[in-house]
């Protein structure tokens, strides 16, 4: 899966649970889990969304003569 797709996928689930507990409550009676289970799983969730956002981010603001690591330019 193409990381723009996996994006698109993870855009749609957080707009769609995010601003309710309907991902907590389906979870919690499917499998029994607590609320605190289900809340680490969701945070980490919500860590790897952030992260594939901010590489998608960086990717699309450097340029070819830009060090990835440092974002200095390569040449002067």
């Amino acid at each position: 899966m193409s990381l723009p797709n996996l994006q698109r996928i993870l855009n749609f689930y957080l707009l769609r649970n995010l601003a309710s507990n309907e991902l907590f409550f389906y979870i919690e009676l499917i499998r029994g889990w607590d609320y605190e289970k289900i809340s680490c799983i969701y945070n980490i969730f919500i860590m790897f969304w952030l992260l594939l956002s901010q590489i998608k981010v960086s990717l699309e603001t450097m340029t070819p003569t830009e060090d990835s690591l440092t974002g200095k330019h390569l040449w002067p």
